[in-house]
């Protein structure tokens, strides 16, 4: 399963939420029925590997002791098990064309992660990911000393990264999927804790 391969519509900015609270109420990214119509035509069955990497990180978002870890110390686990083996995007290797890079350079920042086609002509980036660790609980509230949340930092670089279509932020423990021109009030939320189930694993 893969955003390219998933993605039915080519997808600025609100203004800053309280650190507290949203002030906004969700929408929903995708209408249900169209997801139930799109999963049913997919008939996405994972292999075994890729079940093995989904059940492996599950059981880490419900780790006490990994949901007190730093950025630096929990997204790796996120990157591998669910970026790279069970999603199926791949990293840069010599001579090949390759769907995962990472620190993408953005106009004078780098976003964690770039999804997009590298490595075979002329480079494209189609989602800027940008990765919290699971201490930040909050992903709407304002970074300390930052004076903008994460959600906020995510859709900064998918604006200096000509061609994104899609937007994801994560913490973790939760992926948020944001269509690029809906805005950041509709998003999809994927559970990690919960991608151990066939139903999570679907979305």
């Amino acid at each position: 399963m893969n955003l390219f391969d998933t993605a039915l519509v080519d997808l600025p900015h609100h203004q800053n939420p309280k650190p507290s609270a949203r002030i906004m109420p969700r929408l929903p990214l995708f209408a249900e029925k169209v997801l139930i119509e799109e999963r049913g035509k997919l008939a996405f069955t994972p292999e075994e590997a890729q079940i093995a990497a989904a059940r492996k990180y599950a059981a880490l978002a419900r780790d006490e002791k990994f949901l007190k870890q730093k950025e630096t110390e929990a997204r790796p686990d996120l990157i591998e098990e669910v970026l790279v083996r069970f999603l199926g995007y791949s990293r840069m290797e010599a001579g090949q064309a390759f769907t995962l890079r990472h620190e993408q350079s953005a106009q004078g920042g780098a976003v964690d992660v770039a999804l997009g086609r590298f490595g075979s002509g002329k480079d494209e980036i189609i989602a800027p990911f940008e990765m919290k660790g699971p201490t930040t609980r909050d992903l709407d509230a304002l970074m300390p000393g930052r004076g903008k949340s994460p959600v906020q930092q995510a859709w900064d670089y998918a604006n200096k990264l000509p061609g994104s279509r899609w937007v994801l932020v994560s913490n973790c423990v939760e992926i948020r999927l944001y269509g690029y021109g809906r805005g950041t009030l509709a998003y999809h939320s994927f559970d990690l804790a919960r991608l151990d189930e066939e139903e999570q694993q679907a979305r």
